[in-house]
This record gives C-alpha cells, structure tokens and sequence, in this order.
C-alpha cells in the first residue's frame, strides 16, 4: 500500500484566499494511553487578526461560552494557539514548545473516543465545528497517542474523512515526544493547509463475478468532495491458465467525487449504493492483478485494453502509465496456482478453500486499514461476512498465520473470524471445509507458538481453552459470542483440529488466526 502524503502538494494557488481572519480547529488528540496531553489547536488561516476575546469552546454537547478562550487575545494571521487539559506550562515542556505559542490550559470539557468540538466567536455563534470517532466515523484515525489533523479540502467541512493521523515527518512536521514513556505523535502551535492530492485514496473493497446475476463492484476510498477525474480501475490476468499479462478490464472513472463517506462505488446495476454503473466488463473470478492509477493519458489506457502489459515475469507498464495508487492480486488455488503471477509486488489475498480465488476482498476499517484475511463469498445474499458496497467495512481485526493440513477431501480446512472486536460486541468463529459430521477442537492460547504436532502444525501454546463441536453436513460450524470486557486490550491466538478418519493420522488442523479484544 502506498505512503501515506507520499505525492503532497502544498497548496499556493488554488487554496481559498480569505479576506479576513478565519479561525478554524487545525489538531486534536484525546487522553494517550502513555501520557500525553490531550488538546484542540486552532488556526487563523486568513490573511488579518483575529481577536478572540469573548471567544468559546466546547465539546459535543456544542454550547458556546463552555470554556472561555479569551485568554488567546489577538491572534495573527496564521498563527496556531492550543487548548489543553493539564496546565499550560506542562503542555509546553511535553511538547518542546517556546513561550510564543500561545496555551490555555485546564480544559473541564473533556474529549473522548467518539466527540466533537465547537469553536464560537464572540456573538456565541459557532465558526467551527469537528465530530470524530473512529466508532462513529469507521475508517476516520482513532484520535489517541497520534493526533489527526484536516487536509485543505476538509478545513472547516465537519467531516472527519478529509483528515489524517500524524506521522513523524508528515506534511506538518509531526514529531514524536521526546519524554518516555509518552510516545504521543503531533505538531502542536503551528498548522499548514496541504492538499490530500493523491494521499487518502485506496481500493476499498472488491466483489468479482459469479454465476448468475453479477452483483459485483469496486469500491474506493478518498477525501469527500474530490474529483475522481483520471483515476481508472486496470485489472490484468494473472492465472497461467490464460492468456497471463493480458489487461482484462480497463474502468475510467472520471467525471464523478467521492461522497461525504469518502467513498466511490462503481459496479453493476443490482448492487446497492451505486455512483456509477461499470457497463459490461466483468472482473473475471480467476487470479488477477486489480490496479487503481491516476493516468496520465487515459485514452491511451484504454487502448490497451486486451494487448499483454507484462514486461517481465512479475511486472507490467501498469505503473508507467500514471501515478500507481494501489494494487492487490486476488489468486485462486487451482492446480496451475505455481504459476500464477502477482504482478508489481501486489499484496496477495487468496485461495477460498482449496481452489477458489475470494469472492470479495476487503480493508479493515481502522484508518488505512490492511487487506482482511477474512474473504467474501459468492452468494450476494449470505455472505459470512456480508458485503457493503458504499458503505464503511466491517472489523476484520483478525491476521491469518501458519498452515493447516490437507485433509482426506484434498482441503485444507480454514479457520475464519468476523463481526466486532469491541468488548461487549458480537464475534462470529467458523470453521470451514472439514469432514462432515466429524467433532473438532477449537483451541484459545494467550500465545502463539509452532511445533510439530504428526504431520500437522501446533500454531498455538498451550495450555489453553479447549472448545469441542461437531461439524455440519457441509463440514462446517459456526457460533456467535460476546467479546468479553477485560482489563485492557488482549490479543487471543486460535487453531481449530479436526477428526478426519480417512487421513493417516485420523485428524487434521487449520491455520491460526490472531484474535485482538479492544476495550472502550
């Protein structure tokens, strides 16, 4: 996946020239989990001073004249000042800061995982307003240890998907501070409007053809309100049973922006949520390479349409015909998978099972979330985890590692986790592709392990809790259960063993998935 700010563009000519000062909220953060201070930063971003005597802040309940902000007096044209919950003096040691910033302290109105913020001048009508929440807002940063900050198209929008989560070295200069065991990361006191440019834009989630009606669609990721001229959806062969390198599906989807969600959905007619329908193309559901690029000529593109790309074992012009934004192969478990080909270093998902390829891959939505390990399947209807095109993923939560054992049916059975991680939620555990009507043993662990167990892998430590079931007609079993609230986020390691009578050793195993328990 890409760096994030990897193509920045400082905005000078096309940012908004304000004739008068205009405060806006620049950086929050809420109480870290090491220490550090929670506090709202806010900008002037115009070209006069403004006074903020009689000025106010408050948080979700939005009343002006909570906290006083007077204090700041005049501010200048884009100078930033800080609000905080400890003393000013504490803040500006935390953070390194001269005594030219500008800090209140001693803020009563306090910010938590799902909040707002209200900026109010001094008529008591509000200038400024944020809500946040990576619980309200899924795939928005979750505003703890690093802070989030807009993007010029955001500024004073009240949208949470057109901001970002600092990095040291991001486009504001973030840092880390340098007082352990406080591992904060931000930029207090001074603010810059960059433009999101390319830097918040990903392939989202995937569902390919299948039989019957097709029901599948793209969806992407970016700042609300931009333009999604010359981005173009490319998806290259990639199984040796085919015509491999050959560019299959070419998508133009300029002409549309992103919604207020921060997502586009390009797909066919029955699928809900639609921005646009994709015509007759289909993604095929075999191996492939799937591409999101910014081009640079997309007629000519277009015209390779059908005409083999690679120019080597791995690699394609795919990138050199634009900006590459994201890529991910989707790969089947045929017996030709030896030679299936993820081209440009593609993040690899797949096989379902033995022999499929997925019938839907998806991210995680925490910020910039990773491709889950969690597939979808091809019935539109009964997903194990459903589908939401134009709308915000589900948890996947979950990170697939080591390898179970081939059973007599020639699968290997697969261990899969869904639903929610928060405590108090429901999860979903299934385990697939065993021998009907056979029992199993699903092991709980605190932690990962691997040795040898017969011809199998023992994937976690024991001792743990031990769950027996029986697999159904299909060799399947399921069963839903309430994440338990604990004293402080868990991570939990599972492997399901299987009876399989016809095997040489009468049983078999599944991969190993690692299970994270988040408390509120």
């Amino acid at each position: 996946m890409k760096q994030l700010l990897s193509a920045l563009v400082v905005l000078g000519a096309t940012a908004p020239a304000f004739a008068q000062g205009q405060m806006v909220i620049t950086e929050l953060t809420y109480q870290s989990q090491t220490g550090g201070i929670e506090f709202v930063e806010f900008t002037n971003i115009g070209n006069a001073p403004v006074d903020m005597t009689g000025w106010s802040y408050d948080d979700d309940s939005f009343t002006a004249g909570t906290i006083d902000l007077s204090a700041f007096g005049v501010v200048q044209a884009g100078e930033s000042v800080v609000l905080c919950e400890d003393p000013a003096n504490d803040f500006r040691l935390i953070w390194g800061l001269p005594s030219s910033v500008k800090v209140i302290g001693g803020n009563s109105a306090n910010l938590g995982r799902n909040d707002g913020v209200g900026l109010y001048d001094a008529t008591l009508t509000e200038v400024d307003r944020i809500d946040f929440g990576d619980e309200d807002f899924p795939s928005t940063p979750r505003c703890r240890d690093a802070t989030v900050w807009p993007y010029a198209e955001a500024v004073g929008q009240d949208n949470m998907y057109g901001w970002a989560q600092s990095s040291v070295g991001d486009a504001q200069g973030s840092y880390q501070i340098p007082f352990p065991p406080i591992e904060d990361v931000g930029n207090p006191g001074s603010f810059t409007l960059v433009s999101a440019g390319d830097d918040l834009i990903y392939l989202n989630e995937l569902y390919v053809n299948m039989s019957g009606t097709d029901n599948e669609f793209f969806e992407i990721r970016g700042v609300p309100g931009t333009s999604t001229n010359n981005l173009m959806l490319l998806v290259v062969e990639s199984d040796s049973s085919s015509a491999t390198g050959t560019l299959d599906l070419v998508q133009d989807l300029s002409g549309f922006t992103f919604n207020a969600n921060g997502l586009f959905t390009i797909g066919d007619a029955p699928v809900a949520n639609l921005d646009a329908a994709k015509g007759g193309q289909d993604f095929e559901n075999s191996s492939a390479t799937c591409y999101l690029i910014r081009a640079t000529d997309p007629v000519a593109v277009a015209a390779l349409q059908g005409t083999d790309v690679s120019t080597g074992a791995d690699t394609t012009l795919i990138p050199t015909l634009g900006t590459l934004i994201d890529l991910i192969a989707v790969m089947d478990g045929g017996v030709e998978t030896a030679g299936d080909v993820a081209f440009d270093g593609a993040i690899v998902r797949g096989p379902d099972g033995a022999s499929f390829m997925p019938g839907g891959v998806f991210r995680d939505p925490t910020f910039y979330g990773d491709w889950c390990d969690g597939f979808l399947d091809f019935d539109p209807v009964g997903n194990a985890q459903p589908n939401t095109p134009g709308a915000h993923n589900p948890d996947c939560f979950i990170e697939n590692y080591g390898a179970g054992c081939v059973g007599s049916n020639g699968i290997v059975p697969r261990l899969q986790e869904s639903g929610e991680n928060m405590a108090g939620t429901t999860a979903d555990v299934g385990v697939y592709n065993g021998i009907p009507n056979e029992m199993g043993i699903f092991i709980i662990s605190l932690d990962a392990d691997e040795q040898p167990f017969g011809s199998c892998d023992l994937l976690v430590s024991l001792p743990g809790a031990l769950v027996p079931f029986v697999l159904d007609g299909n060799g399947h079993w399921q069963v839903s259960a309430t994440v338990p609230t604990l004293a402080d986020d868990t991570e939990f390691f599972c492997q399901a063993f299987l009876s399989d009578p016809g095997s040489a050793e009468g049983a078999t195993s599944t991969n190993a998935v690692v299970f994270e328990v988040l408390q509120p």
